[in-house]
């Protein structure tokens, strides 16, 4: 011990389970000798950096190693800080989040059923929460034809109705999920209050004849996105009466001042 001068402690963010430690180990009643620096590692990050390895196999020991030399090559995130204050918001604002999306999956099973039950009224009032092949194979066949129909047939016919090409395209999702489904959330508020942002997603909402609200709202929270960066890069607060400018235009007015303070 008396020959290090720096520990690093790294764990990865599971959870539940990721923070007690860390908590424990950054808490004022212990004393270290030398420079202790903690970590929470993405564990995203973590699996990445594992495929470099050869142990492949998942168990406490391997994974401690992998961790540690996560920690030895660099590149670290910000060190850990305790989150006893916003701890609580935190989990509220993710049960809120998991009760939304319970509801969702919920309704989606039942109106599943509930076609099979009226196809007659749903194709009345169409509901976009089925997909094309579902739609296909119920409205085709009765339950009697599909019972006794060779698998092979189905087969064929599902992989004929299957060359469509859906307007519903899956997005690869990298961020934080929690953080995406909030930024959303945020940008629905904001097109409700502010001008700029209502006539742009009214912009977008016109540009398609399907799924208009979800499209336009996900582009007004990408536009929020590229607002907060420049606010936290700058270190300003947001301004709606500011007015941005091009490289070029404020080069002009640069200049302009300049002369001015010459003459």
């Amino acid at each position: 011990m008396n020959d290090l001068s720096l520990i690093c402690i790294g764990l990865e963010a599971t959870s539940m389970y990721g923070f007690h430690l860390l908590d424990y180990f950054s808490s004022t009643a212990l004393k270290y000798p030398v420079e202790v620096k903690l970590y929470q590692v993405n564990a995203k990050y973590v699996s990445k950096f594992k495929k470099a390895f050869p142990e492949k196999e998942k168990t406490d020991m391997v994974d401690c190693r992998v961790i540690a030399e996560y920690l030895r090559f660099g590149r670290l995130p910000a060190k850990y800080k305790p989150e006893c204050l916003f701890l609580p918001l935190r989990r509220l604002v993710r049960y809120r989040y998991h009760f939304i999306k319970n509801l969702e999956k919920e309704r989606k099973i039942y109106m599943a059923n509930l076609f099979l039950k009226f196809p007659g009224w749903v194709q009345n009032k169409p509901i976009g929460t089925l997909g094309k092949i579902a739609l296909d194979v119920t409205g085709k066949f009765t339950p009697d034809q599909l019972a006794e129909m060779p698998l092979e047939e189905l087969a064929v016919f599902v992989a004929k109705a299957g060359n469509t090409e859906s307007e519903e395209k899956r997005i690869v999702r990298e961020c934080d999920k929690y953080l995406r489904y909030y930024l959303v959330e945020a940008a629905n508020s904001l097109r409700m209050h502010n001008e700029k942002y209502r006539m742009f997603y009214q912009k977008k909402y016109q540009e398609v004849p399907k799924h208009k609200h979800k499209r336009a709202i996900v582009f007004s929270a990408r536009k929020l996105v590229r607002l907060v960066f420049a606010l936290l890069s700058k270190n300003q607060l947001y301004d709606p009466l500011w007015v941005p400018q091009s490289p070029r235009l404020s080069g002009l007015n640069q200049n302009c001042q300049r002369a001015n303070l010459q003459v």
